[in-house]
């Protein structure tokens, strides 16, 4: 596996590759970071931190676009993520964690590039399906012009999943078990409000009822 040095950003989101980040930047060990980025056009590793603890995988995030800079040195920046790395060693050499990561991608698709293509149509039909019904359109082309990796990410990053969900997403290694988990979450999610429309229409109410399915 190719390994690399890369600054390390502990946060509490769970960020996936193609997925796009804003970032507020105000620590000054943060800024020297994001600056050394930015010259030396290398990304840095985004950790989901949960308390003390800290996740050993997660993805890179490169600058692409600083979107405002202020007096005092703060920046608010859009990043989107790349790869996937598992961390080897941290690092503490400089005002901010540094870590020797190795590289990960999925497994080949050999023998199932079918069936995975398969559960890539059931994954953009049920997230069409789940757009509809708490209204919100859901472009299907550019969806259906990915490939079944990328799409499995874009999919994962969606409000549908929680960051655990996303999380286990990151660490899976297979297309086919992180669409099929996404199809079965998505299909919990339709079901659900599906039971509220129908609540909806039955009692006449209006308003958000999904706290009576909790």
């Amino acid at each position: 596996m190719e390994q690399q040095r890369i600054p390390l950003f502990p946060l509490g989101v769970v960020l996936l590759p193609r997925m796009p980040l804003p970032l507020h930047i105000f620590e000054e060990r943060y800024k020297e970071m994001v600056a050394r980025c930015i010259d030396e056009n290398i990304p840095f590793g985004v950790v989901y931190a949960s308390g003390s603890r800290l996740q050993s995988t997660g993805c890179t995030a490169r600058v692409e676009r600083v979107i405002e800079e202020y007096d005092d040195g703060r920046s608010d920046i859009l990043t989107l993520g790349e790869r996937r790395f598992h961390i080897d060693e941290m690092l503490e050499k400089r005002s901010y964690m540094e870590a020797e990561v190795s590289y990960f991608d999925d497994d080949g698709m050999d023998g199932a590039r079918e069936r995975i293509g398969e559960l890539a149509q059931t994954a953009v039909e049920r997230l069409e399906t789940l757009g509809d019904l708490s209204g919100h359109e859901i472009e299907r082309d550019p969806l259906e012009s990915l490939d079944p990796q990328s799409l499995s990410f874009i999919i994962g990053a969606s409000g549908v999943f929680t960051l655990e969900d996303r999380q286990s997403f990151l660490d899976m290694r297979s297309t086919e078990e992180r669409l099929r988990e996404e199809v079965g979450r998505l299909e919990q999610s339709i079901a659900q409000r599906e039971m509220i429309r129908d609540a909806r229409q039955t009692l006449g109410l209006k308003g958000d009822l999904s706290h009576l399915l909790n």
